[in-house]
């Protein structure tokens, strides 16, 4: 968590300090898909699907861990 406190700060500060960066930083959006930008909800939800498919994978060892004989 310590972490990720730190490189919030770190972008906020460095937002501020560059007046050009601070508009990249917060109003910018590149979604790479060659749509136009015109579907940017889509890119959001296949973003949070990334993640989700990475933390079935976490909860796919727990699931293992608990049948495992012995453990």
């Amino acid at each position: 968590m310590l972490s990720t406190v730190v490189i919030v700060i770190v972008i906020l500060v460095y937002s501020r300090e560059n007046s050009s960066s601070n508009t990249f930083v917060w109003k910018s959006f590149n979604d790479d898909t060659g749509l136009n930008n015109t579907n940017i909800p889509y890119v959001c939800l296949i973003g949070l699907l990334t993640s989700c498919y990475g933390f079935s994978g976490y909860e796919a060892g727990g699931h293992m861990a608990e049948e495992t004989k012995n453990s």
